[in-house]
Formats: structure tokens, sequence, C-alpha cells
């Protein structure tokens, strides 16, 4: 998976060529985007989108459809829950924001 495209009928997950993916456990319909760093231990679900330059550490785990927008790092400890739309900011062991958006 280490920095290659995946295209698969059966899982159907996207990696940018650029993108270092590290971990193995990424639902089906899941884009990685350039750049983007997800270290071993890193659970993402189905149909999420992962911006680049995004990073995320061994132990974060992400629910299905969640979007990580461009440059935003997620660590260890960390848990998205399904169909967040995600801006987050840590400091000090403090998740500052985590915005779902509903629809209208």
């Amino acid at each position: 998976m280490n920095g290659a495209t995946e295209e698969n009928t059966n899982v159907n997950r996207a990696f940018h060529p650029t993108a270092l993916v590290e971990s193995a456990d990424i639902g089906p319909n899941t884009r990685i985007w350039a750049y983007a760093h997800v270290l071993p231990g890193a659970r993402i679900g189905a149909n999420c989108n992962i911006g680049d330059h995004a990073f995320i550490e061994g132990g974060a785990v992400l629910g299905d459809g969640v979007t990580i927008k461009n440059g935003v790092a997620l660590w260890r400890g960390v848990t998205v829950e399904d169909g967040v739309f995600g801006v987050v900011a840590k400091t000090d062991d403090v998740v500052a924001t985590l915005n779902r958006l509903r629809p209208a």
C-alpha cells in the first residue's frame, strides 16, 4: 500500500501515489490524497476521504463516511464518529473541534 494506488473491485480504495499509507485497516471506498500519512495501527472506516497533507497517527480511529480536510492531524486516542466532516485541532490532549454536518 505504501505510496501506491490501489483499485480493487472488492475494496475500491484509492491512495494517491504520494500518500504514505502504513495501516492495513482501511475500509472500502476510502480515498487518501497527496502527501497524507497514515501510520500503522490507524483505523479508517468505509467511504472516507482523507485530504492532502493529513496526518493520522496509529491508534486514531475514524468511523465510516468521515472527511478529514487538508493538513489536519489526528493523534492516538482520537475517535471520529461516523459521518463527521472533520476539522480538528489538538492541544494538551483536548480535541478542540469536531464538526458534524447535518443534511439540510
